[in-house]
C-alpha cells in the first residue's frame, strides 16, 4: 500500500549528482574541502537521505558518539581480518566509527556511506531503494545491539534509548490494577486530531478511557464484567527521546495516500513529568530538542534533512544573512576550491558564467534550477525576502542582465564579464560590501526555487544585441521609470539578529551541504509539505564537559586519528595532482610559412597541415616561458627573435586571428586567454606569405554569397568573405567594381524566408551589428532598372527559391590539380532538394573549375563528414538530395574514388580483434554477393591470407555480434546495409551441421591403482608424459604433475554424430596415433570450462546435438588406464589431502563414485576414507568453488550453506523422518571436476574448518579488486545517466508508477 512512499525528491537528486561528478578530464575530481561552516555532509548514494540524516542526528547526539568511540580494538576486533571465519569482527561498528571519525576530522565537503552500507549485506543496489527513516532507525540499532553482543558496549542502545510503557485497566469496582510492561525505542504519535506534540502525549500517556456498556472489562477478582478505566503511562524514560510522528494515511474512498500537512507544533524543551507513571523525588523530566528528521515531499515521494543543534561548538555558524554561497568552479577554471560569492547579481552571473554555455544564456525555469544544484541554495529562499521576484530583479539589473519576459531568455550582458574573469583567474568570487542578501524559507514554494515569472508586453523593434548573445529579436531597453518601479519591491535590510548561545546554535544537514540556520526555522516545519517527521530530545541535565567544546577530536581513539591524519595527507596530495592535471592544457602551434591567404582567410598549403606542432603546458606559466618552448620545438634559428603570436580559430572557410597573446611576457597563459586545445599562430606580425592580415574579432571573415543581374536568363552570383567590420556601404562599393552598378543605385536585400531590404539608413552598419552568419543570401539590383515594387518582387521570387534549396559546406580533398584552377579548400554550395546527389557533385566540380568533358568521369564522390561518427559512407548519386537524408547546414567532402552504384553497399570491417589498433578499412560490394565472396574481396583487401577466416557483425559500439555461418546467404539476406560494419576474425567455420572442436590432451588422471604404471599401459603412460613435459623425460608417473594440457587438433563433425564417432576421430589425431590406444573405452572426453575439465561425456550412441556439444565447446582428451563405462549415476571428482599444519595438500588423485546406494556426505566421506586408509569418523572434507576461490565444509548434517532449503531425501527412523542431504543437490551440487579437500584431524586440531591456501587469498584479492572496480563504474555511471525520469508530479491527482515494495535488511554476524 506504501510503495514508493520514500522515493527521493529530483529535484534533490539532480542537485546531488551535480555536486559529486568529477570535473576533472584526465583525473576525477577529488573531494572538494569543507563549506565554510566547517561541518561535513553525507553524500547520497542515489537514495539514501533517510539514512544520512539519522547518521548525522547520532553524530552529533554526544553520548552515542563518545560511548561508540570508547569501543577500541580488543572489544569489536581489527578490520583486515573480518574475511577471517575464527576472527568475530564487529565490522558494523567499526564502519560507524571510522564514518563518525571521517565525518569530524577529514578536510572534505561531504563523507560517502559506502563502506557503511557494504557492511550491512547491501549487495545488490539496495542504495537505491527508497526507505522510512523510522524503520530505519529501529534496524540500525537491533543491529548495532547485536552486534556489541558480549562487548563492554552491548548496553549502549539500551542505556540511552530504551524506556518502558506500562499499559493499565483499573477495575472500578475492586480497584485491581492489571498492567502489561513494553520496551520501546521511540514513541510514536499520529499528528490528524492534535494540535501539538503536549496535547498528542496527553491523550496517549495520561488520559484514561472508560471501558463501560458493551465494551466492560472481565475483572479476575470480581470475576465478572465490570466498568473499568483503561490507560498508558510511561515507567522509565530513556536519555534520548525519539519520537515519531505519523504523517502518511491511506484514503480508502479515493484509493490513494496522502500526507497530514495540518499544524503540529512542538516545543523546544519539553517536561515529561505529566506523562510519567511515577516521578522519583529530584526525578529528571526536563527534555531538550537537539535534532529534527524533516520529510519533504507529498506522499508519493519526498525527500529526508535534518535540522541538529550543535552542543559542542564543532561548528562555525554564520547568520544565514551573511553567510558566503559556494559555487563549484568550471575545470577551465584551473582552480580546485570553491568560487565564494555574496550579493544576488553576483550569484546569478556565476551560474550563467558556468551553467550558460558560450552566450551565458539560460531559460529562467533553467536558470534556477541550476542556481539549486551549483550552490544548494533557492531564489526564494535566500535572496526573494530582500530582492524581490527573481524576473523583477533582472529586469531591475540591466546592465548586468539581459531578460526577454517572451522567451524567459536570460543572459549576462558584456560588461559582467569580470564575474567570469574572476571565476576562471583567481578561482574566487569575494563579496562586495553591497547588500547582504538575507534568507527565508517559503513553506509553499520550496520545491524549486523558481516562481512563475508574469508575462509582460514590450514593443520589439531591430535593435544592437550585446557580443555573444543569441541571434533573435531584442526587447527596448527597460525605461528608467520601469526599473525604478522594480527597486521600490525590493525590500530594506533589517539589522542582523543576534548570533545564538553558545552550544545553541543549528545546522541543516541536507546531505552533502551544511548551512547555518536559526531557530526560528524549525517553526516552519510544523506544517506544509516540508515538516517534522521525526523529533529527538535530550535530558537537559546532561552538560557537556568544557574541554569538548569545539574540539572534534575529542574522545576519538589514536588509531582513528592516525588513520585520518593519513587520509588527509593523501586528499592533499590528490588535490595537489589534480591542480598541476587540471591546469596543464593542450596546445597547438602554427607556423605562417605552412599558411597561405584565401578569400580572406587562412588555409594550409597542401599538406601543410602535417606541421602542426603539439605542446603540452600548464596554463599558469607566463607568455616568456611559453616562446621558450617554442623555440625548443621549433627551432631559434627556423624564426625572429621577435615572434607576435595570435590566437588562431577556424571559421567554415579557413583559419582567421584573434587575440594577441605576446604583448606581455609576464602575463600569464589563463590570463592571455589561452585555454586546452587552443591554436597558437607564430608569424611576424605582418604578413603571411606576403599577404597583409588584419587580426582580431572585428574582421573575422564572414562568407556571402551574393546574386545580382536577376533580369538576366542566368543571374550571377558573387561568393566571397568579407570582414565583419565592413559596413553596409563598403560592400557597396565592392559590389560597384564587380556588378557595375552605381553605389548609390544598389538595392540589397537580405534573402530569408521573406526578403528583408538594406536601405540606405543601414549603410553605416557593420554586417557584424546586423548579425550576418556564414552562407548569408543577398541579392543586388540597380534602382533605376526596374521599380520598387518590381525589386522587391524580385526578391520574394529569391527568397521562394532560396526556401527549396538546401545549403552546404563542401571540404575539397581531391589531390590532383589537372584540371582545376585556384582550389579553395572549402567552398559553400547551394542546391534543390530534388536534385539528385549527381547534379550536386557536378554543381561542386563547376565551381571548383572543373572542365565540362571531365563533369562525368566518375572520378570522385562525397560524403557526410559528422561531428560525432566522422566521415558516413558515400553517398549513391542516384539517389536526391532530400532521399539521401543531407540537411541544412551538413558538411561534405569531395575525395577521389568510385561511388557506389544503386545496387552496392559500403561495409567498413577492421581485421583481427576489434580491441586491437588495426585500421578500420572500407569496401562498396553489391549487395547481391555471398558472404563467402564478401570474405574473400576482404581478406584481399586487408592483405590476409589462407582460408581460416570468418565475418561477425558488430552492434553500435562496435563489439562484436553474430557469427556469419552461412557462407551461401547474400549480404541482402544476412541484413548487411550501408554503412555496417563487419569484424574478420581468425578461424574457419565448418560447413552447416558441423562443428569445429578443439581437442587439448590432459594427463591420465591418478586413480590411486597401484598397477598403474605396470603391464602393458606403462608405455602409454610413458608416452603422454613425455607429450605433456616436452619429451624432456620419459619415466614419469601417472600421478606427477608434469606438463600443460597441450591442443593436439581440431576436429570437425557433424552435430548427429555420436560420441563414438568423435572418439574414433580423436584417437586418429596426429599426436593420439602415438600412444595406440587399445578401444574407445580407455579414451575418456570431457567439456573445458573457465579452463577446468568438468563434465565427461557418457553414451556412446548418444549423438552430439543431445549431448550439447556445440561451436564453441572445448573438449579434453584423457587417456585411462582401464577400460571406462559410466553412467548418470557415476560422479567424478578429485580429492586431495590436506599437509598437516600447512597450507599446501599433496597431489590430487581421481575418485569414481558410484550414489547408486546414496550421495550423502556420510557416504562420500567413507569411500575417501577407504581410498586413503583413514578412519572416517577422523577426517573433515570440503567442496572447493573455484570461482570464488573458498572451500564449502560438508558437514554430516547438511547444516552448512543452504543445506536447510533444499530438496533433501528422507530416511525412515524411529519417530518418524530424519532429513538426508544429497550431496548432487543444494548447496553443494557436486558434479564431475569438482575438487574435495580432505583433513585429517588426528594430525590436525586447529582450524579444522579452514581448508584455503595461499593461492585462495591471491584469488580472493583479485576478486576484491575486480569487485570495487565495477562497483566504481556501476557509480560512475549511475552519476552519469540518472536523471530519475519516471518521478511523478508531487500533485495528488498524478498517480505514481507502483513499485514493489522492499523491507530494509542489515546482515549481522552471529556474536552470541
Amino acid at each position: 500500500m506504501l510503495e514508493g512512499l520514500f522515493d527521493e525528491d529530483a529535484d534533490f537528486i539532480a542537485a546531488e549528482t551535480a555536486i559529486n561528478e568529477g570535473s576533472g578530464d584526465r583525473l576525477p575530481a577529488p573531494p572538494s574541502r569543507r563549506a565554510a561552516c566547517g561541518l561535513s555532509g553525507i553524500r547520497n548514494q542515489g537514495a539514501t537521505c533517510y539514512l544520512n540524516s539519522l547518521l548525522q542526528t547520532l553524530l552529533y547526539t554526544p553520548e552515542f558518539r563518545e560511548s561508540l568511540f570508547q569501543l577500541g580494538t580488543e572489544d569489536l576486533g581489527h578490520l583486515k581480518d573480518k574475511d577471517k571465519q575464527e576472527a568475530k569482527v564487529r565490522v558494523i561498528p567499526i564502519q560507524l566509527q571510522r564514518l563518525f571519525a571521517r565525518l569530524l576530522l577529514l578536510d572534505q565537503q561531504s563523507a560517502s556511506t559506502s563502506e557503511l552500507t557494504d557492511s550491512f549485506g547491501w549487495t545488490n543496489n539496495e542504495e537505491l531503494q527508497q526507505h522510512d527513516v523510522q524503520e530505519l532507525n529501529r534496524i540500525l540499532f537491533s543491529a548495532v545491539e547485536s552486534s556489541l553482543v558480549g562487548t563492554k558496549g552491548q548496553n549502549l542502545i539500551s542505556k540511552l534509548y530504551h524506556g518502558a510503557i506500562v499499559n493499565q485497566i483499573i477495575c472500578q469496582e475492586c480497584g485491581r490494577i492489571s498492567e502489561r510492561e513494553e520496551d520501546f525505542l521511540d514513541l510514536t504519535l499520529p499528528v490528524a486530531g492534535f494540535q501539538g506534540l503536549e496535547e498528542a502525549f496527553n491523550s496517549f500517556y495520561n488520559e484514561m478511557e472508560l471501558m463501560s456498556g458493551n465494551n466492560q472489562y472481565r475483572c479476575e477478582v470480581c470475576r465478572k464484567l465490570v466498568d473499568a478505566k483503561k490507560g498508558a503511562k510511561l515507567r522509565a524514560l530513556p536519555t534520548v527521546l525519539t519520537v515519531s510522528l505519523l504523517r502518511f494515511s491511506y484514503d480508502f474512498v479515493k484509493n490513494e495516500r496522502y500526507k497530514e500537512t495540518g499544524k503540529f507544533t512542538f516545543p523546544m524543551d519539553i517536561d515529561m513529568a505529566p506523562f510519567c507513571e511515577k516521578i522519583a523525588s529530584g526525578g529528571d523530566t526536563m527534555y531538550e530538542l537537539f535534532s529534527v528528521v524533516i520529510h519533504r515531499g507529498s506522499g508519493y515521494g519526498g525527500h529526508y534533512q535534518a535540522y541538529i543543534r550543535d552542543f559542542d561548538c564543532l561548528g562555525n555558524w554564520t547568520s544565514p544573512e551573511d553567510e558566503v554561497i559556494q559555487l563549484t568552479p568550471k575545470p577551465s577554471s584551473g582552480s580546485v576550491d570553491y568560487i565564494e560569492l555574496g550579493s544576488a547579481d553576483e550569484v546569478l552571473a556565476a551560474v550563467l558564467v558556468q551553467e550558460g554555455g558560450p552566450t551565458h544564456t539560460l531559460t529562467l525555469d533553467k536558470l534556477c534550477q541550476a542556481l539549486i544544484s551549483q550552490t544548494g541554495v533557492s531564489w526564494n529562499k535566500r535572496f526573494k525576502k530582500h530582492c524581490g521576484p527573481i524576473s523583477k530583479f533582472l529586469k531591475a539589473h540591466d546592465d548586468t542582465f539581459d531578460f526577454d519576459p517572451v522567451t524567459k531568455l536570460v543572459t549576462l550582458r558584456s560588461p559582467s564579464s569580470e564575474i567570469d574573469k574572476k571565476s576562471t583567474t583567481d578561482g574566487a568570487i569575494k563579496p562586495d560590501n553591497g547588500e547582504k542578501d538575507a534568507m527565508t524559507v517559503d513553506s509553499t514554494n520550496s520545491g524549486n526555487g523558481q516562481e512563475e515569472v508574469e508575462a509582460m508586453d514590450t514593443s520589439v523593434a531591430s535593435g544592437d544585441g550585446p557580443e555573444g548573445s543569441p541571434k533573435r529579436l531584442k526587447e527596448n531597453p527597460p525605461e528608467h521609470t520601469e526599473r525604478e518601479s522594480c527597486e521600490k519591491d525590493i525590500k530594506p535590510k533589517r539589522a542582523p539578529s543576534p548570533p545564538p548561545e553558545e552550544g545553541h546554535c543549528w545546522f541543516d544537514f541536507n546531505d552533502s551541504r551544511v548551512h547555518p540556520i536559526k531557530t526560528k526555522e524549525i517553526q516552519k516545519q510544523f506544517s506544509g509539505k516540508q515538516s517534522a517527521y521525526m523529533l529527538f530530545y535530550r535530558r537537559k541535565s546532561l552538560k557537556r564537559p568544557d574541554e569538548a567544546k569545539g574540539q572534534r577530536a575529542y574522545k576519538i581513539p589514536k588509531l582513528l586519528l592516525e588513520e585520518i591524519e593519513i587520509e588527509n595527507a593523501i586528499l592533499e596530495a590528490e588535490r595537489e595532482k589534480y591542480d598541476q592535471a587540471l591546469n596543464t592544457i593542450n596546445i597547438k602551434l602554427l607556423q605562417s610559412k605552412d599558411f597561405q591567404t584565401l578569400n580572406g582567410a587562412l588555409n594550409f598549403h597542401y599538406g601543410a597541415d602535417s606541421n602542426v606542432v603539439a605542446l603540452e603546458i600548464d596554463r599558469r606559466k607566463t607568455i616568456a616561458d611559453l616562446k621558450s618552448e617554442i623555440f625548443k620545438l621549433v627551432g631559434k634559428n627556423e624564426m625572429d627573435q621577435d615572434i607576435h603570436l595570435h590566437i588562431a580559430k577556424e571559421t567554415p572557410i579557413g583559419y582567421h586571428l584573434y587575440d594577441c597573446i605576446s604583448g606581455d611576457d609576464t602575463k600569464s597563459l589563463q590570463d592571455a586567454g589561452v585555454c586546452n586545445d587552443s591554436q597558437i599562430f607564430i608569424w611576424d606580425g605582418q604578413q603571411v606569405n606576403g599577404v597583409r592580415v588584419i587580426p582580431g574579432k572585428d574582421t573575422e571573415p564572414v562568407l556571402l554569397c551574393i546574386t545580382y543581374n536577376l533580369t538576366t536568363k542566368e543571374a550571377d552570383e558573387l561568393v566571397k568573405a568579407f570582414p565583419r567590420n565592413l559596413t553596409v556601404g563598403e560592400l557597396k562599393a565592392i559590389l560597384f567594381e564587380v556588378t557595375g552598378i552605381p553605389v548609390y543605385d544598389i538595392f540589397l536585400c537580405q534573402v530569408l524566408n521573406k526578403p528583408v531590404v538594406l536601405s540606405r539608413h543601414t549603410d553605416t552598419k557593420t554586417l557584424h551589428e546586423l548579425n550576418f552568419e556564414h552562407g548569408e543570401k543577398l541579392t543586388a539590383e540597380n534602382r533605376k532598372r526596374l521599380g520598387g515594387a518590381a525589386r522587391v518582387r524580385l526578391a520574394e521570387l529569391e527568397a521562394e527559391r532560396h526556401s527549396k534549396m538546401v545549403s552546404f559546406i563542401v571540404e575539397n580533398r581531391c589531390p590532383h590539380k589537372d584540371n582545376y584552377v585556384e582550389l579553395w579548400p572549402v567552398l559553400p554550395i547551394e542546391i534543390s532538394r530534388d536534385e539528385t546527389v549527381e547534379a550536386l557533385k557536378n554543381s561542386i566540380l563547376s565551381k571548383l573549375g572543373v572542365k565540362t568533358e571531365n563533369l562525368k568521369s566518375g572520378r570522385e564522390r562525397l560524403r557526410v563528414d559528422d561531428e560525432i561518427v566522422g566521415l558516413k559512407p558515400p553517398l549513391h548519386e542516384h539517389q536526391t538530395v532530400a532521399g539521401a537524408g543531407l540537411v541544412q547546414g551538413l558538411r561534405l567532402v569531395l575525395e577521389p574514388g568510385a561511388p557506389p552504384k544503386r545496387d552496392e553497399i559500403t561495409v567498413t570491417f577492421t581485421p583481427g580483434d576489434p580491441t586491437s589498433k588495426n585500421l578500420d578499412l572500407e569496401i562498396i560490394v553489391d549487395k547481391s554477393i555471398t558472404v563467402d565472396m564478401c570474405l574473400k574481396l576482404m581478406l584481399e583487401k586487408a592483405g590476409l591470407e589462407g582460408n581460416a577466416w570468418h565475418l561477425r557483425k558488430t552492434n553500435w559500439c562496435g563489439e562484436a555480434m553474430d557469427v556469419m555461418d552461412d557462407l551461401e546467404l547474400t549480404l541482402e539476406q544476412e541484413q548487411v546495409k550501408n554503412g555496417d560494419h563487419l569484424l574478420i576474425q581468425e578461424g574457419r567455420l565448418p560447413p552447416r551441421g558441423y562443428i569445429r572442436l578443439p581437442i587439448y590432451l590432459y594427463k591420465t588422471p591418478d586413480q590411486g591403482l597401484a598397477e598403474s604404471n605396470v603391464g602393458v599401459l606403462s608405455w602409454i603412460s610413458a608416452s603422454i608424459a613425455s607429450l605433456m613435459s616436452g619429451g624432456s623425460s620419459s619415466s614419469t608417473s601417472l600421478g606427477d604433475k608434469t606438463g600443460e594440457p597441450i591442443q593436439i587438433g581440431i576436429i570437425e563433425i557433424s552435430k548427429d554424430a555420436t560420441l563414438a564417432d568423435l572418439k574414433l576421430q580423436v584417437m586418429t589425431l596426429p599426436t593420439m596415433m602415438q600412444i595406440s590406444i587399445p578401444t574407445v573405452e580407455f579414451l575418456r572426453l570431457r567439456m573445458i570450462e573457465s579452463h577446468h575439465p568438468t563434465r565427461i561425456l557418457r553414451n556412446m550412441d548418444q549423438t552430439l546435438r543431445r549431448q550439447k556439444v556445440t561451436n564453441g565447446s572445448n573438449l579434453c582428451a584423457q587417456v585411462l588406464p582401464k577400460e571406462e563405462h559410466l553412467t548418470q549415476n557415476f560422479i567424478v571428482v578429485n580429492i586431495c589431502k590436506r599437509i598437516p599444519n600447512t597450507r599446501d595438500y599433496e597431489t590430487e588423485e581421481e575418485l569414481v563414485w558410484d550414489v547408486t546406494r546414496g550421495a550423502t556426505p556420510q557416504d562420500l566421506k567413507q569411500k575417501i576414507a577407504d581410498r586413503m586408509l583413514l578412519q572416517v569418523e577422523h577426517i573433515m572434507i570440503a567442496k572447493h568453488i573455484k570461482d570464488k576461490y573458498e572451500w564449502l565444509v560438508i558437514d554430516d548434517d547438511g547444516n552448512n550453506g543452504q543445506a536447510g532449503k533444499g530438496r533433501l531425501t528422507k530416511s525412515r527412523k524411529k519417530g518418524g523422518y530424519v532429513p538426508r542431504v544429497n550431496l548432487r543437490q543444494v548447496p553443494y551440487y557436486l558434479k564431475d571436476g569438482d575438487t574435495i579437500g580432505v583433513k585429517n584431524l588426528e594430525l590436525e586440531t586447529t582450524d579444522v574448518d579452514d581448508f584455503s591456501t595461499e593461492l585462495d587469498d591471491l584469488g580472493k584479492e583479485r576478486l576484491r579488486q575486480e569487485a570495487e572496480e565495477r562497483k566504481q563504474r556501476r557509480k560512475e555511471s549511475r552519476a552519469r545517466n540518472e536523471e530519475l525520469n519516471e518521478r511523478e508530479s508531487k500533485d495528488s491527482d498524478n498517480k505514481k508508477s507502483k513499485r514493489p515494495e522492499v523491507g530494509i535488511r542489515i546482515h549481522v554476524g552471529d556474536f552470541g
